[in-house]
């Protein structure tokens, strides 16, 4: 979120899915963020960009699920990518995703194995589309003050940064 204007407005409504007290949304919704550097610029460089992240979104767009490659952007469910800082969108698509996916269709179960590599196991409730698991490795939260472009002078914040992924 540190390099560009429209991220922070982006964080700020992906802030806003979530009141205080409000533990109903929290259960259904993990907001990832997956940083890029193709927007970097002014001498600004992220630390946790990374290109499989701009890969990814070239797929999206490959596969139709996306309308271009661009920061900020929002996936929702797999199906539908938009500009975060589109708040009435942002809002529609989370609450349209909540009516479409009612019960999860599959069990993940985490552990550890003998040599200490975490280990995941998936039970299919039932048969249906084709279904890809997705693992992130996430770093939960950093603060940043931007000493140049867009933001600087602002402080920033960051939550659930993409650090690793497995499909």
């Amino acid at each position: 979120y540190d390099g560009c204007l429209n991220c922070a407005t982006s964080s700020r409504n992906t802030k806003d899915l979530f009141p205080p007290g409000d533990s109903l949304l929290k259960a259904k919704v993990v907001l990832l963020t997956y940083h890029v550097d193709y927007d970097e610029n002014d001498g600004f460089m992220d630390p946790f960009n990374d290109k499989r992240w701009q890969d990814r979104q070239r797929q999206y767009a490959r596969l139709g699920i996306s309308d271009g490659i661009y920061t900020p952007q929002i996936l929702v469910n797999g199906r539908s990518s938009f500009s975060a800082s589109n708040r009435a969108r942002l809002f529609r698509e989370i609450n349209l995703a909540d009516t479409i996916l009612n019960q999860p269709i599959y069990e993940v179960k985490l552990m550890l194995d003998s040599l200490g590599n975490l280990v995941a196991k998936a039970n299919l409730k039932e048969i249906g589309e084709e279904l890809i698991f997705n693992f992130v490795l996430v770093k939960n939260r950093k603060i940043s003050n931007p000493e140049s472009g867009e933001n600087v002078g602002r402080t920033m914040e960051s939550r659930n940064i993409a650090i690793d992924f497995l499909s």
